[in-house]
């Protein structure tokens, strides 16, 4: 239920910025991906809601389960180099995902 709270609000605040050319896309299918994304890390992990798989492979990647899902992670997103050390640097820089989701989204 928190989490359909947060998507509906995040959809309310996105519908003022996309009226001012922010794409719509971030809010309609990011968001969802980044609420699954930490809802199954604190549900597998037991970590915490504000943080993603990503990083959690990242800080763990020495570990033997995590290092294949760390190296399988990254080869999902070829596209961005080194894609879970990125996610934990960001959510160390900003303290949360939706901290630096957020700080992105402002700064439009």
């Amino acid at each position: 239920m928190i989490v359909l709270a947060l998507y509906l609000l995040l959809l309310v605040l996105g519908s003022s910025r996309a009226a001012r050319g922010k794409p719509r896309v971030w809010l309609v299918v990011v968001a969802p991906l980044l609420l699954v994304d930490c809802a199954l890390n604190a549900f597998i992990t037991g970590g915490s809601f504000r943080n993603t798989l990503s990083a959690q492979a990242w800080y763990h990647r020495q570990h033997r389960w995590w290092g294949w899902t760390y190296r399988a992670i990254n080869a999902l997103f070829f596209l961005q180099d080194n894609h879970c050390k990125q996610a934990a640097d960001t959510e160390t820089r900003h303290g949360s995902l939706w901290a630096a989701w957020f700080h992105d989204f402002k700064r439009g």
